[in-house]
């Protein structure tokens, strides 16, 4: 298809004319006539109403202040470069930009843009090949396609910025079996400007009447809508197959992605969807109930494979989330004895009050529900669950409705092993429990949608762990060998007083130190650090366990160590005062000036510490470089000296 314009730059207009007509005819060796706009016709209107069937427009780049333009059966309308930015069809909001009606499947549209139509193209009765053409919006009022009654195929398209106040902005279909494949669907709003909510199916997309629609590796990204779901199925069938939806608002409470009513079906495999909000609301006009379904709300029929359900969520209701929690953070599922069917899915911190990854009725079976937010996962004692790993949720894990399924009929509780589920690779390691061979539940199948896709994953090992009393108390610093920035690090300490928990202080990468407070005037005690890691606030997981025994001896009046040092921009100065006084802690450059005053007070006996955030005391940062601590202290002078890298 590209091949073929790719060459017509390149040889004389005559053999270009001849290769474009026997495309867009659709009969092998037929040949019709080529208008070209605007050497032959002027407007792309005029050469269609002067074109038949096997005849082609192929039209110059440029933008062309049209609307109404009525394409017949056979023709072929392309743009002259095969670049559809080229082409521009600008309607102004007048109406239809293009029509096809009553045409055959040799109909072809390329290559060309419809701007700001009232739709931007109508199809009614009507088959046709829709290729490479963007629609586009640009402001109140406007919409992408309708289709009533026709079966036609898009191929990379982008229904993009159409706007309005009528459900189905970008895409209205009605009674039709459209196929669409590798399209996108961008940044469309469908929204009520402050009118009371109506119960609106499909603010984006509304697939209606005994619809049949198919898309295949499309992309819905970054839409809005105050109706129920950007994509709304009623009464219809739909498939999405290899399609990704990510970042849709939803401001109604019922289905932030997709919508899919009682007489609706809808089949997903090797889909995603990701970042997805139901119920977003601004108090008492929307989201008054409560999200529910973040990704899907589903009160048809629904069957999910193969698919990912990441970052989603339904949150509880503006007003009063006691009493109207979220519900569904990744899929709500409401009709009794119609659960929806959801295998080898993974779901991925998702989250809601309720179910945070799955509210209502459904069977789930070899799927992964991974470290949610919130609520317990599943919400529903209807719900059932076969050859599952549900592990790592703020809720816990095998709770509620389904407490008594964790080593029955496969299920168990792991870690996943994902080779990057941060940066969205949720292929699991070679060592992974969720493999065949690996599995602790003796099913014999991939659980999750992935298989391996990466070696054994190593383990977050310490080293270098080193504890040593000093005046503040028990220092520690340590390495990780594999150092993940956005996961969380605690220290829980046992003995030499209370139970304790440390957060410790990230110096660089994998480079970390914490001061335990806690045991100081404990002579002689033994303290248990044991050292945990969590992701994306999975559950606790422990890397080391560490003692150490509080020395005896009472340390002297002195300076301990500043840590970190070298710092940037923040570092912990240590001391010790063998009994109560008067203390001043002070910084000095090289040559004995004073540049800032961290205290001069009274201290009570024992450790103490006190910060200094790199700063004079006009309170400008200082010059990198090294400095001088000093503490003065009942009669005793101790010094240390620190470098400030900036």
């Amino acid at each position: 298809m590209h091949r073929s314009i790719g060459l017509r730059r390149a040889i004389p207009v005559a053999c270009s004319i001849v290769l474009i007509t026997a495309f867009g005819s659709g009969r092998s060796g037929a040949r019709g006539a080529t208008l070209l706009v605007p050497q032959d016709h002027a407007t792309i209107g005029g050469a269609a109403l002067a074109a038949t069937a096997g005849d082609t427009i192929l039209v110059a780049a440029g933008t062309y202040p049209e609307h109404g333009i009525v394409l017949g059966s056979g023709v072929v309308l392309m743009g002259g470069t095969g670049d559809p930015t080229d082409v521009v069809i600008d309607c102004a909001g007048q109406g239809v930009g293009l029509s096809l009606t009553g045409t055959d499947s040799t109909t072809t549209v390329a290559d060309l843009t419809i701007r700001a139509g009232i739709p931007g193209l109508r199809c009614d009765q009507a088959d046709g090949r829709i290729r490479n053409c963007r629609i586009f919006g640009f402001d109140y009022k406007v919409s992408g396609i309708v289709i009533s009654g026709s079966s036609p195929r898009f191929y990379r398209c982008e229904i993009r910025r159409q706007h309005n106040t009528q459900p189905g902005a970008a895409l209205d279909i009605s009674g039709a079996r459209p196929v669409f494949r590798e399209c996108s669907f961008p940044r469309n709003r469908y929204d009520v400007y402050g009118e009371p909510v109506v119960a609106t199916v499909g603010g984006i997309v509304r697939i209606a009447d005994g619809s049949a629609a198919e898309f295949y590796a499309c992309r819905f990204d970054s839409n809005f809508t105050a109706g129920r779901g950007a994509i709304g199925i009623l009464g219809s069938t739909v498939l999405l197959d290899s399609c990704t939806v990510a970042g849709t608002t939803g401001e109604s409470d019922f289905g932030g992605a997709v919508h899919v009513a009682d007489d609706g079906a809808l089949t997903v495999g090797g889909c995603l969807f990701t970042a997805n909000t139901a119920g977003a609301g601004d108090g008492g006009r929307i989201g008054v109930w409560g999200g529910q379904g973040g990704a899907i709300y589903a009160a048809g029929d629904l069957q999910v494979h193969g698919s990912v359900f990441a970052g989603n969520t339904a949150p509880g209701s503006a007003m009063n989330q006691a009493v109207y929690p979220g519900r569904g953070g990744a899929i709500r599922a409401v009709t009794p004895g119609r659960p929806a069917l959801l295998s080898h899915c993974v779901f991925y911190a998702n989250s809601a009050h309720l179910g945070s990854a799955v509210n209502g009725y459904a069977a789930l079976d070899h799927s992964i529900l991974a470290c949610s937010a919130y609520g317990a996962p599943v919400a529903n004692d209807q719900t059932t669950v076969v050859c599952c790993d549900i592990w790592g949720n703020d809720g816990g894990d095998w709770v509620g409705g389904i407490a008594d399924r964790l080593g029955v009929d496969g299920n168990f509780t792991g870690d996943p092993r994902f080779c990057a589920a941060e940066t969205g690779d949720f292929r699991v390691c070679a060592d992974s429990p969720c493999l065949p061979g690996n599995l602790p539940g003796g099913c014999d199948a991939i659980i999750g949608a992935f298989g391996a896709g990466c070696p054994a994953c190593p383990g977050a090992a310490v080293s270098g762990f080193r504890a040593t009393f000093v005046a503040a108390g028990v220092a520690m610093t340590w390495r990780l060998t594999v150092d993940l920035p956005a996961a969380e690090l605690r220290l829980l300490a046992s003995g030499g007083g209370p139970e304790r928990i440390i957060v410790p202080e990230r110096l660089a990468a994998g480079q970390y130190a914490a001061v335990d407070a806690g045991c100081a005037g404990q002579g002689g005690a033994t303290v248990m650090y044991s050292l945990e890691r969590r992701i994306l606030a999975s559950t606790w997981a422990v890397l080391a366990v560490e003692t150490f025994v509080v020395p005896v001896h009472a340390a002297p009046t002195s300076l301990g160590p500043v840590a970190p040092n070298p710092f940037n921009p923040r570092t912990v100065v240590n001391f010790t005062l063998t009994r109560a006084g008067r203390a001043t802690i002070t910084v000095h450059d090289l040559a004995g000036r004073l540049v800032a005053v961290l205290a001069d007070r009274e201290w009570s006996a024992g450790p103490h510490a006190v910060p200094w955030q790199g700063r004079d005391r006009a309170g400008r940062g200082a010059a990198a470089g090294s400095y001088v601590v000093r503490l003065a202290a009942g009669g005793v002078v101790d010094t240390r000296r620190v470098t400030l890298v900036r």
